[in-house]
């Protein structure tokens, strides 16, 4: 009976892939390469199942959202996948809107626990409060 890997297999696996993130999320300074949020993934931007490689020129520091989005689709270069993407980028902050809180303290808008927030005051506040 023939064994199937899938991908996030062997990547959780591959030891390393482990030192190759962390390399190209240092290099990006943890910033999505397509919105400039937060980035936690590492992006092909030719995909692996169409040939694409672990080399640095292909990889791509990039959030869940950009990352999960783009999935394998096929662009001629980085710039348009980018431009791809950034008609997205409603999508992804209407989805983070619903996430966002306002402190009843400092008025400042948060996530909602996120960053040591708590459900109600935001980081600064909740550790004052402390």
């Amino acid at each position: 009976m023939p064994q199937y890997v899938t991908r996030s297999f062997r990547y959780a696996r591959d030891p390393r892939w482990a030192t190759i993130k962390a390399r190209i999320l240092k290099r990006d300074e943890f910033l999505c390469r397509y919105c400039t949020d937060w980035a936690d993934t590492v992006d092909h931007v030719l995909p692996h199942s169409y040939g694409g490689t672990d080399h640095d020129e292909n990889l791509v520091a990039a959030c869940r959202f950009c990352n999960l989005k783009a999935s394998d689709k096929i662009f001629d270069s980085f710039d348009d996948k980018h431009a791809w993407l950034q008609q997205h980028i409603p999508e992804k902050l209407k989805r983070e809107r619903k996430r966002l809180c306002i402190c009843p303290d400092c008025g400042e808008m948060f996530e909602y626990r996120k960053y040591g927030a708590s459900a109600v005051l935001c980081q600064i506040c909740y550790a004052r409060s402390r």
